[in-house]
């Protein structure tokens, strides 16, 4: 069976939440985390020397490096023999502290260190309970968890705490990230959203011929918005088919400007359902009347922020929110005490029990 694990962001956890729930034809595995910069959890790496550059603590020995308080151990003379010894004085005995507290700090980074790995190891196991085949696996990080575990091209094996959550997270998780937002069993689930009889479609996918024959019961129009270099002679031959089969003419209007400007025209007069192909993260939050439903198939956290973040009139649906708000099923008991005494068998159970037997 496929596999989805979501990793996804919640506060004030002590240990890693995972979630298996039975979505039909695949296992959707919510892992709940509370990760960041140089943190596992309640397990944090010690940076080093922040400890003293937070406390304001003068360094011991500093006083003496850069030559203060010479001239009262020296009768105001600098240049003599007695300066230049508690100088060299000093330097040793900053040095050894210097080192002690970097030999303090390895041992104490080496131990997190330690910590946090054993915590990426069995939460790694912990996933793997529910897993039939590895390979049939796809993940798929919330930015707020993903910015601190995916490497990054910016983080350099140098800069100790940044770089080892992100490699020791590496070392024991291998599976690939989800990618495959277009397709058409992932575009499905979100179409029951579509519930407005006026449609329009931004940008192109190989799925919108499907996805537009899914929702041509419930059309009353349909503009479909994408760059002349999509306008192809398929698309044309596809669109006059559905005219002669569902009797609707569809309106294709091509996109102007360059990839990224929000500026083409796309505005609606009426609430529309956008399903939304683009792919663009810039684009005009106004451009669709309020009341309208928003289809974000490519599932862009960026644009769910825009949408969510203001008072757009605008309802967003996204693949990531769907897998974000997935609960699992709570077994109806009363159900289950009477099916049990009457104690059916095979396909006298009902279909819900026979898969909560599986």
């Amino acid at each position: 069976m496929d596999t989805i694990i979501y990793f996804y962001q919640k506060r004030s956890l002590e240990e890693p939440l995972v979630e298996p729930i039975g979505q039909g034809s695949y296992l959707l595995v919510k892992v709940a985390m509370d990760v960041g910069e140089g943190r596992w959890f309640q397990v944090k790496l010690p940076v080093y020397g922040q400890q003293a550059e937070a406390s304001g603590k003068a360094v011991p020995g500093k006083e003496i490096l850069s030559g203060k308080g010479n001239r009262d151990l020296a009768g105001g003379d600098r240049k003599g023999f007695w300066p230049g010894w508690i100088s060299v004085l000093g330097q040793g005995q900053d040095r050894r502290k210097q080192e002690r507290r970097r030999r303090l700090w390895q041992d104490a980074f080496r131990q997190a260190s330690g910590q946090v790995e054993a915590g990426v190891a069995k939460l790694v196991r912990q996933i793997g309970e529910f897993v039939e085949d590895w390979k049939e696996c796809r993940c798929l990080y919330d930015g707020a968890v993903g910015k601190w575990l995916v490497p990054r091209q910016d983080l350099e094996e140098g800069d100790s705490v940044k770089y080892l959550l992100p490699r020791l997270w590496q070392k024991h998780w291998d599976i690939p990230e989800f990618t495959d937002f277009f397709g058409i069993r992932w575009v499905e689930p979100l179409l029951s959203a579509a519930r407005l009889p006026h449609f329009m479609i931004l940008g192109n996918a190989p799925c919108v011929p499907e996805v537009i024959l899914a929702c041509a019961d419930r059309m009353r129009s349909l503009r479909w918005v994408l760059r002349e270099e999509d306008m192809t002679q398929q698309i044309q031959d596809f669109l006059e088919d559905f005219y002669l089969d569902y009797g609707l003419a569809v309106i294709l209007q091509p996109l102007e400007g360059s990839r990224g400007d929000p500026g083409y025209d796309y505005k609606s007069q009426v609430p529309v359902c956008v399903l939304d192909f683009s792919g663009e993260e810039r684009f005009l939050t106004g451009a669709v009347c309020r009341g309208s439903i928003w289809l974000d198939m490519a599932s862009q956290e960026k644009k769910e922020r825009r949408l969510l973040g203001r008072d757009s009139g605008i309802t967003y649906h996204s693949l990531r929110i769907y897998w974000r708000e997935a609960r699992r099923r709570m077994p109806d008991w009363a159900a289950i005490l009477k099916a049990q005494s009457r104690r059916p068998e095979g396909e006298l159970l009902p279909q819900w029990l026979r898969e909560e037997g599986r």
